[in-house]
C-alpha cells in the first residue's frame, strides 16, 4: 500500500512541477535521507541488542538495522521516481 502511496506520489510531483526534474538529485537525497534512517536504526537496534543480547548480538543487529533502513528507503525512491518519470510524461503531454 505504501508502494502506491509513493508511486502516486510521485506522479503528483512530477506533474505539479513545471519542466523537467533532476531526476540523479532526487535519487542522491533518496539514498541521503536512506542513510540518515539507516544509522538511526542502526544505533537503536545496536543499543538494544547489546542491553538485551551481548555485544556481538548487538553489532549485529545494528548492521541489520542500518541495511533494512538502506533497502527500503532506497525501493521507495525508485518508486518515487518512477512516478516522477511518469509525471513528467503526463505533463508534456497534456500541458501542450
Amino acid at each position: 500500500m505504501l508502494y502506491i502511496i509513493a508511486f502516486i506520489a510521485g506522479i503528483i510531483y512530477g506533474y505539479a512541477s513545471p519542466g523537467k526534474e533532476d531526476k540523479k538529485a532526487l535519487l542522491k537525497k533518496g539514498f541521503l535521507i536512506g542513510l540518515i534512517i539507516g544509522a538511526a536504526l542502526g544505533l537503536v537496534s545496536t543499543l538494544y541488542g547489546v542491553y538485551r543480547s551481548g555485544f556481538l548480538a548487538g553489532i549485529a543487529g545494528g548492521f541489520a538495522g542500518l541495511l533494512f533502513g538502506l533497502i527500503l528507503v532506497a525501493i521507495f525512491t525508485v518508486i518515487f521516481l518512477i512516478g516522477v518519470i511518469m509525471g513528467d510524461f503526463l505533463e508534456s503531454k497534456l500541458k501542450k
